[in-house]
């Protein structure tokens, strides 16, 4: 037994293709948002840009949330119910503790998550309820709900009161809502781990297919129902936005819920799907993984149309910031788990990718390195699939993508500072609050210069960054001292409790079981 742990320790599979997807969806969403806020007239020559591109960019952002819900999902179940690589390439999966059903196990997973969000979200979130103050760099002063509400937001209940009157309208930290929808996910997670194994526990590849298509389909229902009120409305004459009742739907948990269950039924169908527990046989197109590989491809081409198709066909008098206007952007527009599917197919295929990888360097043991992963994946997914794992593998994509948390939450106030500089300075923006016309050059330019900040702020801020490896030490500092009282509260209980009954002998473990 202890030889076998040996071996599989190390070769814990890795999601380096899987984090270099994440790299790329974060830097769609940044490039979204940095176009989003260029106030662009579309009567310049920068029309191009201010509405054609900033279009596509809208419309696919709504894919990239999606995709970040599943993959949320996908990684946070591999990371608690991790699955490692004996030196034979076999599979195992290791569950131990992590079933969550003990109040000390849900503690510490409860902490640890705050541990890494809560300091940058808390330190980001007020410092956009001080620059964007009118006194400093703001448009537009906050009423009491607003301030009700962005304070709610710190307490990381916001997202649970999507109904209150118009609340993204007063989210000073706007792209941050996500996250704080994904927080509350978070919380939940550990009564979900169980009912989902079980739920998709020895399942053949099309009943797991079945039931990831109802998911996929229940995860519809809110679009729906939204999609359905603006029909009934609109059939009274009223001609009005759906801005406020779009963001009712958006942020809510429950309604985000199926997508995170999706990507925790990839982790865990990973586990029991025979092709990856031996990786080997000659490498070429028709192999099994090459297919996922190619099918998620094809489904990203889809994506990739849907969104080009739709930003060349809008009319001169639609806006890109608005995406809820049907008649420009379209009825499919409105649901944002639309490509649910595309997203569970290329996350699975890329994961199978890093799967074989592992087991490639496992099999090869310490002198086979990078060159025996690579041999994996090609006879896993064929060249093509080789190409793309190194290319998604890549050193720097798996470093920035470290930046990604705080990317996010600092955006808004980088990009607020960005814009009060360049006006303070008269460099190509006279005001940050109106619509002007800009040179296409100078448009360029912005869009560059807001997505290097952006950027920079997420190095700063991150855990090994100048200013985040201070602000990361004290909190799991912090995070240290409350489990640290916790267990002696824990301890002190069970000391006036009666005595445990011994526990029973381990059973014998072989390479086919899983290991506890």
């Amino acid at each position: 037994q202890a030889d076998l742990m040996s071996k599989v320790r190390r070769a814990r599979a890795e999601l380096h293709a899987i984090n270099g997807l994440r790299f790329f969806a974060t830097l769609g969403m940044v490039l979204a948002r940095s176009v989003e806020t260029m106030w662009i007239d579309n009567s310049g020559g920068s029309t191009w840009l201010s509405l054609r591109s900033c279009g596509y960019l809208r419309r696919i952002a709504d894919d990239f949330v999606s995709f970040y819900f599943i993959l949320s999902g996908f990684a946070i179940s591999w990371g608690y119910m991790t699955r490692y690589m004996t030196s034979k390439g076999i599979c195992l999966f290791n569950v131990s503790t992590r079933d969550f059903d003990s109040d000390s196990v849900r503690r510490r997973y409860w902490v640890g998550r705050l541990q890494r969000f809560y300091p940058d979200f808390f330190i980001s979130t007020s410092c956009c309820l001080l620059v964007t103050r009118p006194a400093f760099f703001g448009c537009h002063t906050l009423s009491r709900l607003d301030w009700l509400f962005n304070l709610l937001q710190l307490a990381l209940i916001g997202g649970w009161l999507a109904w209150l009157p118009y609340p993204n309208g007063g989210n000073v930290n706007g792209p941050s809502w996500f996250l704080l929808t994904l927080a509350m996910i978070w919380f939940l997670y550990p009564f979900l781990v169980r009912p989902i194994r079980e739920f998709f526990r020895g399942d053949s590849s099309t009943m797991f297919a079945v039931k990831m298509i109802g998911l996929w389909l229940i995860s519809l229902l809110p679009w729906a129902l939204l999609l359905l009120i603006e029909l009934i409305v609109s059939s009274t004459g009223y001609d009005g936005d759906y801005t406020q009742l779009v963001w009712s739907f958006k942020p809510f948990p429950l309604f985000r819920l199926p997508e995170f269950i999706m990507g925790m039924a990839l982790a865990l169908r990973l586990t029991e799907d025979p092709e990856y527990m031996e990786i080997g046989g000659s490498g070429g197109w028709n192999r099994p993984g090459a297919w996922l590989l190619y099918g998620g491809l094809a489904g990203l081409v889809g994506v990739v149309g849907y969104a080009v198709a739709g930003a060349a066909t809008m009319g001169t008098g639609c806006s890109c910031i608005d995406v809820t206007d049907s008649a420009c952007y379209g009825w499919l527009q409105q649901v944002d788990t639309r490509f649910g599917l595309v997203s569970c197919l290329i996350i699975y295929a890329v994961a199978g990718l890093d799967c074989a990888a592992s087991a490639g360097e496992a099999r090869a043991g310490a002198e086979g390195g990078e060159r025996a992963a690579a041999a994996a994946v090609e006879s896993r997914a064929g060249p093509a699939g080789e190409m793309i794992w190194r290319g998604l593998s890549w050193g720097v994509l798996q470093e920035v993508n470290k930046w990604g948390l705080q990317i996010f939450l600092y955006q808004m106030s980088a990009q607020t500072m960005l814009q009060a500089l360049l006006v303070d300075v008269h460099w190509g923006l006279a005001n940050r609050c109106l619509e002007q016309p800009l040179s296409p050059s100078f448009a360029v330019f912005y869009v560059a210069i807001q997505v290097f900040v952006t950027y920079l702020a997420g190095w700063l801020f991150h855990e090994g960054g100048p200013l985040g490896t201070p602000i990361h030490r004290w909190s799991k500092q912090v995070a240290a001292a409350a489990i640290e009282a916790w267990d002696k509260t824990d301890a002190g209980d069970a000391g006036t409790a009666s005595p445990p009954a011994p526990a029973a002998p381990p059973a014998a473990m072989s390479p086919s079981v899983r290991l506890v």
